[in-house]
């Protein structure tokens, strides 16, 4: 559990307390209780950092984090979970939240809507005002109905944006770890755009191996901090949209299924296209569930990537170069270059022009 989480948790509070009609004051309190852990380190286990704070009971001496909150981020901590969230999102459906992103609708008429024409989402919400049922509502007219449907449209661009790495990066963090946390999980890694350092990601990419029933991953997944709405749950995949619009996916495999399911869904398109070739030339097939041999003899399971990528005589392909912009034939003379890492950073040129 990271401040990031915390305050997230704290947010979410706040806005449904918004959607039950609470008073200013309660509301506002939660506001900043999360302005204030989002001040702390963002690693947890810092020196004065989250973790020590819960441990020494000193919550209290953050500015905007009083005894209840004190509690309720302990509890948070210790458990992973808080029941008072649990309860207070009982109350509303699981799209409630997405109502009030939309710009001129605020708590209070988002709460009416949900009451009074059962909306649960933006999808009800658009049919409604298309059927005109929001203008009968008291204190909405046309022109509200209107303006919600403009706001719609706009939030769902929003939702649909691909985002920054800065902004990606640390919540597929956040979410993988919920994962590992799960009982049963062997591992647990990011794949994707994410895993690529692609600088934008239209989507978070998860791939966990499982010992046992898969539902407690999934439920744990489900209900992670800052997931709005469950959009499908499965047996091996689960997805969720996020807060801010992201989407996530979850998909479960097996132990031995794991290096290759990884890589798989680690991408991209294109670097699998050229990869399958090179295998379809070595008489083998190459898909998430491992290598199946075109002769029809025992498949292969390769315990890692680098073992994949052994298999068909290449040197191993980091994920940040697998683009399909020459990597693999680079790596078929074992040739790839070396990343650059944190320690290769000797400095940073900063200079100003008369543009600036």
């Amino acid at each position: 559990m990271t401040p990031r989480e915390v305050a997230a948790v704290l947010r979410e509070i706040s806005q449904l307390l918004q959607l039950k009609g609470e008073n200013a004051f309660k509301v506002r309190a939660y506001d900043l209780g999360a302005d204030a852990f989002e001040t702390l380190p963002p690693d947890p286990a810092a020196q004065g950092g989250l973790y020590e704070r819960v441990k020494a009971g000193t919550l209290c001496e953050l500015e905007g984090v009083g005894k209840a909150i004190e509690q309720k981020v302990t509890e948070l901590v210790n458990t992973g979970k808080l029941d008072y969230l649990e309860k207070l999102r009982l109350e509303f459906p699981r799209g409630a939240l997405d109502l009030v992103q939309i710009p001129g609708l605020g708590p209070r008429k988002a709460a009416a809507l949900i009451h009074e024409l059962d909306v649960a989402n933006l999808d009800d919400l658009e049919k409604a005002a298309r059927e005109g049922r929001v203008r009968g509502l008291k204190g909405f007219g046309e022109k509200t109905e209107a303006s919600i449907l403009e706001g719609i449209a706009k939030v769902r661009v929003r939702q649909a944006a691909r985002k920054p790495l800065w902004e990606t990066r640390p919540l597929a963090e956040q979410l993988v770890e919920r994962v590992r946390a799960a009982p049963g999980v062997a591992r647990a890694e990011i794949a994707g755009s994410v895993r690529r350092y692609n600088e934008t990601n239209g989507d978070i990419d998860i791939v966990a191996a499982v010992n046992g029933p898969v539902e407690p991953v999934m439920e744990a997944f489900a209900v992670a901090p800052g997931v709005a709405e469950v959009l499908a749950r499965g047996g091996t995949k689960s997805s969720v949209r996020l807060r801010d619009g992201l989407q996530a996916d979850l998909r479960v495999v097996s132990v031995a299924q794991f290096a290759t399911a990884l890589h798989h869904f680690t991408g991209s398109k294109q670097h699998h296209v050229k990869l399958r070739g090179i295998a379809r030339d070595k008489g083998l097939s190459i898909s998430e569930y491992g290598l199946a041999r075109l002769d029809g003899g025992p498949s292969l399971q390769p315990e890692s990537e680098e073992a994949l990528y052994g298999l068909l005589g290449l040197q191993p392909v980091p994920p940040e170069l697998r683009e399909d912009l020459g990597e693999l034939e680079l790596a078929a003379k074992r040739a790839l270059p070396e990343l650059i890492e944190q320690r290769d950073i000797r400095g940073f040129v900063h200079c100003h022009s008369t543009w600036s």
